[in-house]
């Protein structure tokens, strides 16, 4: 080999970024997911040693719209995972249809709570704090899972990391949305839509201007 040429080799060797080692899909997934359900068996612990049901008193569609968020934590936990690793496509899609099921299914309900008669509420004063505390609360029982989703996405995502993060951050708050309706009384139907199935859409969102905005997270096209 020429000194022309190990030159060239050294130039070459130079500009080549180090490759980082992606974690396992099934590894990742299955951590958060263990994760989650020692938050929510911790919850539903905590409320039984304060004197409380571990839940409140569910109709059938209260029933459906807890199932139906879970569906949103499922969905939106694989679209996020496996929109940062490339060839798993399949994967994303079937994530993507789960969420969106779930979602429909969960408005459905709600609209099927409206139908049985149930108040559909106004926009007071009176109820925005127990609105808020149902959307802070579902924030904070999904704060460990997400920021285990946080740390897979910001190491591996190739692409549009900041939809990537949104979804899958946006889906774990599924699961605390899930832990808020099953020990939350209020039987307001616009409560219910807001502060329980609309959590995680309100909390994808802030996520996803908070990456665009702050420029923390820089979208790559290729």
């Amino acid at each position: 080999m020429t000194d022309r040429t190990m030159q060239l080799v050294s130039t070459l060797a130079r500009n080549i970024e180090p490759v980082r080692r992606l974690p396992r899909l099934r590894i990742a997934g299955g951590a958060i997911a263990l994760l989650s359900l020692a938050v929510a068996g911790s919850v539903a612990a905590l409320r039984v040693l304060l004197g409380g049901a571990p839940l409140v008193d569910m109709t059938p569609l209260r029933a459906a719209i807890a199932v139906c968020l879970l569906g949103i934590f499922s969905g939106g936990l694989a679209y996020g995972l496996a929109s940062s690793i490339p060839g798993r496509q399949s994967v994303q899609r079937a994530g993507m249809g789960l969420l969106s099921a779930g979602l429909g299914l969960g408005l459905l309900s709600v609209f099927g709570m409206v139908l049985t008669g149930k108040a559909t509420g106004s926009l007071s004063l009176a109820w925005l704090p127990p609105t808020l505390a149902c959307l802070s609360s579902a924030s904070f029982f999904a704060l460990v899972p997400a920021a285990a989703v946080a740390a897979f996405v910001l190491r591996a995502a190739p692409f549009r990391p900041s939809l990537s993060l949104a979804i899958g951050i946006g889906g774990t708050v599924g699961l605390g949305a899930a832990l808020v309706h099953v020990n939350c009384s209020g039987k307001d139907a616009l409560h219910v839509l807001v502060s329980h199935v609309g959590a995680p859409l309100l909390l994808g969102l802030l996520v996803w201007l908070g990456a665009r905005v702050s420029g923390l997270v820089a979208d790559r096209t290729g």
